[in-house]
């Protein structure tokens, strides 16, 4: 709605409909497969399990579960994590990421989307840049924010030339 958008759509969901072991099965080598991650809004990332721990064992559990990621399949992760904490929750992730998607989207078709966004990619780079400043490295090493700061550019741009 903000870049003059009518509909949003994921891949996820067709992912959804294949029902083979593989999708919901941790890979057992490191020969490639599907991978759990849980959406942060709070990031605007994917990250992965240890990522999660890592943020809670330096202090930064509040950047957990923030506004639309907190939903119901993330306190089934959440839920599982403490209870069965080896099994598989890549059903789970995707269920996660999508409830997001759906709650994002439902607010973005609001008029103040063009304000929402900003607000949404601003605290995201904020954390971002908290994370850095902290010393607080996620796994992956592009996973760090580094999209954000375009985003806004994008954003801005936009805003600029549409008079927003």
């Amino acid at each position: 709605n903000a870049a003059g958008a009518t509909n949003c759509a994921t891949g996820k969901f067709f992912n959804l409909r294949r029902f083979t072991l593989s999708r919901f099965e941790e890979p057992l080598d490191s020969r490639g497969g599907q991978l759990p991650y849980w959406f942060e809004h709070s990031l605007l990332a994917f990250v992965r399990r240890p990522d999660l721990a890592r943020l809670e064992n330096h202090g930064l559990g509040e950047l957990v579960g923030v506004s639309h990621s907190k939903n119901h399949w993330g306190d089934e992760i959440q839920s599982q994590f403490l209870s069965e904490p080896t099994k598989a929750w890549l059903r789970l992730s995707w269920r996660h990421y999508l409830s997001w998607f759906s709650k994002a989207e439902y607010e973005l078709s609001k008029s103040n989307s063009v304000e929402m966004i900003n607000s949404w990619l601003l605290n995201a780079e904020q954390n971002w840049q908290m994370l850095e400043d902290s010393n607080v490295l996620l796994d992956e090493p592009r996973n760090n924010g580094a999209w954000i700061r375009p985003w806004r550019q994008a954003l801005i741009e936009y805003q600029r030339e549409y008079s927003i």
